[in-house]
């Protein structure tokens, strides 16, 4: 009935109830669940024993639906926003006809974002209030032509050419903050490298926005539909809205994201104008600690162990494979848009176009 209310799918619904008249009917398992789902349900994230996962590991997400059902409810979020983010499960439920004939359920971790932090799935795109985390502080300009300055953190490795890895020729940030001056390695608002010079402004000039521990609304971006950006628009007005009113307690200074569409080096493989471009330039970008393709590799090139063995079976697949054979590489990137009347505004005239 729970499902069903939600709106699950009904091959779905038929899964999960043949998983659960199989866990009840098997006595081992069936005590091996209900000690995961009292686990899960308290609040950890619990490994199923090996060989079990596709049994019991979307029942023991299911558990924690009334958990996050009746914190949604304390919160008088929309029933709209409960039922878009309870649906998430069905994403990353894999179906028989592309699983050997199998369904499989191996994202728990995942649904934790869901059942114990409060992640909400608001229009196009999921939000969860978490801090910050990036190695950098965001300044905004009292009065400038440049609003925004980022500084890298002290410390953090870089290669040459200002990505966030170690290299035999590259260098270490340094930053200073004093009541008089800021100084350090900027981030270039284009690419998001660090700068290998480092730069001094007056301290009086800039507030300080956004740092390490500051809370951000992280945004995710769920499969299955275009990324239009008049969609995504709304989704950022809609979650301002919704975080105001009904987490008044929560300073949030900006959203922010780390994903493979925010890789500058992936736009080169896309026609101009492309969603994923329109999406990503609504973010001030940042180098990531890493710089890995692992996302990409994943998403677009299916995970293949070797990419050079592949054969492209969509244009964007035989893009990426092109731009690698030229040696060139992909890395995950971060960045942020923050909670201020400027970028409000940004987003307002997205939504008019």
């Amino acid at each position: 009935m729970l499902l069903e209310s939600l709106g699950f799918d009904t091959p779905v619904i038929h899964f999960l109830d043949a998983t659960a008249s199989k866990v009840a009917g098997d006595a081992t398992l069936k005590r091996t669940f209900l000690e995961l789902a009292d686990a899960w349900v308290a609040g950890s994230i619990p490994d199923a024993p090996p060989g079990t996962e596709s049994e019991i590991t979307a029942l023991i997400a299911v558990a924690g639906y009334p958990k996050m059902l009746a914190a949604h409810r304390a919160r008088e979020l929309p029933d709209s926003i409960s039922v878009a983010t309870a649906r998430d499960l069905q994403r990353w439920i894999t179906r028989p006809e592309s699983a050997g004939g199998k369904w499989e359920f191996r994202h728990l971790r995942w649904l934790g974002s869901h059942v114990h932090h409060m992640l909400l799935e608001i229009g196009r795109l999921q939000f969860i209030a978490l801090p910050f985390g990036s190695p950098y502080r965001v300044f905004h300009a009292k009065s400038s032509i440049q609003k925004t300055m980022v500084f890298a953190e002290a410390g953090l490795e870089c290669s040459r050419d200002g990505w966030l890895e170690k290299s035999v020729d590259g260098f270490i940030t340094s930053y200073v903050s004093t009541p008089e001056e800021l100084r350090g390695h900027a981030v270039d608002p284009t690419s998001g490298q660090i700068s290998r010079e480092t730069v001094s402004l007056s301290a009086s000039d800039y507030d300080l926005c956004l740092s390490r521990e500051s809370i951000a609304l992280h945004v995710h971006i769920p499969s299955g539909q275009p990324l239009a950006l008049s969609d995504c628009a709304d989704s950022f007005r809609r979650a301002g809205n919704i975080y105001r009113r009904h987490f008044p307690e929560l300073d949030w200074r900006a959203f922010g994201s780390t994903s493979w569409l925010l890789d500058r080096e992936l736009w080169q493989c896309l026609p101009p104008n492309s969603n994923i471009q329109s999406f990503g330039n609504l973010f001030f970008p940042l180098a990531t600690p890493g710089n890995n393709s692992d996302q990409l590799m994943e998403r677009v090139l299916e995970g293949t162990p070797d990419w050079r063995t592949l054969t492209p079976k969509t244009s964007l697949q035989k893009a990426v494979l092109k731009h690698l054979h030229e040696g060139h590489r992909f890395r995950t990137t971060s960045g942020f848009i923050l909670r201020t009347s400027e970028s409000e505004s940004a987003l307002n005239a997205q939504l008019r176009h």
